[in-house]
């Protein structure tokens, strides 16, 4: 029972900050601040698990249907076009489960039968005038032969015209939480994580050595500490340390967990990479060879955003200075020269006027 609390409360945090203008019922105060001109309740059934939750927890029978609800009003005083998509829990690269942005997430082989593709409605797109509301129904259907755990997603209701494109980019609107499940059982209870490639690589222009990890299973992993370390394998020097709290990963997802060097350059040779995985259930060790060429850290350092670019003006006033510089020490010595010289002849035609003096004498 504990665990299940437990679960809930994560998968409604999730719900909650999936994405900046994300809320899991109807809030018109809120939508007003935010200035989206809508707000989305979900309308719970029989099949929902816990009713004390504002998100679908759904109970499936294998291969039946069945029908959710949400109702959609508009909150601002001009029209506003809706557009419904559906999204699959995965894994983001900070080590939290999100919804935003599918296209950038990497495949999955252990996701079957996603929620993306058990549910559909008839109106993908959605038109409210000032002040109107609308129903808007969700077939499911649930796959035909009994599942493990969970499959985990969200309905997204996307205000039309935001920019959805680009690392920039924004997807106003609601997502609508919805969890599939054959029982009520705890799916906060992964055991499993591998580590299947060590690389570096390029992320959103930095030079970075990445790990990628896989939860093969459909339960999520919660509460972990993450620690990384590279080390140049031959002499055991450290390279590189990241260490991180409460990470967790979502059901059948897989990411990258990244190590950034910044301004520094990605070395060759030969490495290893050692990872410890916690939290309260489990722990998960890793220990990995890996190598990088000379070709390879070249052209990772040469591709990189981040480098130290000395702009064309600072080099012109610098080889200025420098011709400065040396036409000032040019000046001095030939200067100190012409003293010495003079100081020298000076001394000598001293010393003959005084021989001089002596034979006259």
């Amino acid at each position: 029972m504990k665990m299940k609390k437990i679960g809930m409360s994560f998968v409604l945090l999730v719900i909650s900050l999936s994405c900046a203008m994300t809320v899991s019922a109807a809030d018109p105060k809120k939508d007003t601040e935010m200035g989206l001109g809508f707000s989305v309740e979900p309308v719970l059934n029989s099949k929902q698990i816990d009713p004390k939750i504002s998100m679908f927890y759904l109970k499936t029978e294998p291969g039946q249907e069945q029908t959710i609800e949400t109702v959609v009003r508009s909150t601002g005083d001009e029209e506003v076009s809706i557009s419904v998509k559906y999204q699959n829990a995965y894994t983001s690269a900070n080590t939290s489960i999100n919804y935003a942005y599918p296209e950038k997430v990497p495949k999955e082989e252990t996701l079957k039968n996603p929620l993306s593709e058990l549910i559909s409605t008839e109106t993908p797109s959605i038109k409210l005038a000032k002040g109107e509301e609308k129903k808007v129904v969700f077939k499911i259907k649930a796959p035909e032969k009994p599942y493990e755990g969970v499959k985990l997603g969200a309905i997204e209701f996307l205000l039309d015209g935001a920019k959805k494109d680009g690392p920039m980019a924004s997807r106003a609107g609601y997502n609508v939480g919805v969890i599939l499940a054959n029982n009520g059982d705890p799916f906060n209870t992964g055991e499993k994580i591998k580590l299947t490639k060590v690389k570096p690589t390029i992320i959103n222009g930095q030079r970075t050595i990445v790990a990628n990890l896989q939860n093969p299973d459909p339960y999520t992993i919660e509460n972990m500490k993450i620690n990384a370390v590279i080390t140049e394998k031959k002499t055991g020097k450290k390279i590189k340390e990241k260490e991180i709290q409460g990470g967790s990963m979502a059901p059948n997802s897989n990411f990258d967990f990244g190590m950034d060097f910044g301004l520094a350059q990605i070395p060759s040779g030969e490495f290893n990479y050692k990872m410890t995985i916690k939290n309260d259930q489990h722990e998960w060790k890793f220990d990995e060879n890996f190598t990088i060429s000379g070709k390879m850290a070249d052209d990772i350092n040469e591709k990189s955003d981040y480098k130290i670019v000395t702009p064309m003006w600072i080099k012109i006033t610098a080889v200025i200075q420098a011709v400065v510089l040396l036409v000032i020490t040019v000046y001095l010595i030939t200067r100190r020269k012409k003293m010495e010289k003079m100081l020298k002849n000076k001394k000598k035609s001293r010393k003959n006027k005084k021989s001089k003096s002596k034979r006259g004498a």
